[in-house]
């Protein structure tokens, strides 16, 4: 960078640059933990009866060894081998990164969520629309902190200019919906 910068503000600079390497190396260091744990869970599937799909290049691209930063990416593929979720989410364009914090933040048992609806509501990714009498009081999106809801979200962000079959419904929804999410309604009450 040129310029004219103070001492200070470059001091601050640094000690920013270097907090955020340590959270990084925090966040790797939690991601080997949880895939030292995961051999530990037996897996929902046999292997013999229902092998693993080959992992596509036109589906998952070919992993480099480390994010831009120099942080080693955590190994996905013992979630894989294990199928600890009876779905491969590192065959789903866009997932392919998040499939450890996604079986910390989903887990195994989906007992509570029997049905993909209830799951995608749990998320908070459907629309909730108040009808009453035949008429719209609110539409949008529920208000809910969920990290798995924004995993997902994340995924869909990631899938702009992806050659996949998803990325191309994502750029075809775009262009016939327009780019952004309609605006939020206030909650009105019904008299």
């Amino acid at each position: 960078m040129v310029g004219n910068w103070r001492p200070e503000h470059l001091f601050t600079l640094k000690q920013s640059r270097e907090l955020y390497r340590i959270y990084q190396q925090q966040i790797v260091d939690c991601d080997l933990e949880i895939e030292k744990m995961l051999p530990q869970f037996e897996p929902r599937t046999d292997p013999v009866e229902k092998p693993l799909p080959p992992i596509g290049s036109e589906i998952v691209p070919e992993r480099k060894g480390e994010r831009r930063t120099g942080i080693p990416i955590p190994d996905s593929i013992c979630v894989r081998k294990l199928q600890t979720l009876r779905v491969d989410v590192t065959q789903i364009p866009g997932l392919e990164e998040n499939a450890l914090p996604l079986f910390s933040e989903v887990g195994r048992d989906m007992s509570k969520r029997p049905t993909a609806a209830h799951f995608v509501s749990w998320l908070a990714l459907c629309p909730d629309n108040d009808i009453s009498g035949g008429k719209l009081l609110w539409r949008g999106v529920r208000t809910v902190k969920n990290r798995a809801g924004h995993l997902f979200r994340l995924a869909a962000f990631s899938l702009h200019h992806s050659p996949t079959p998803l990325g191309n419904y994502l750029r075809r929804m775009k262009a016939k919906l327009g780019p952004g999410p309609p605006p939020r309604q206030q909650r009105t009450k019904s008299r």
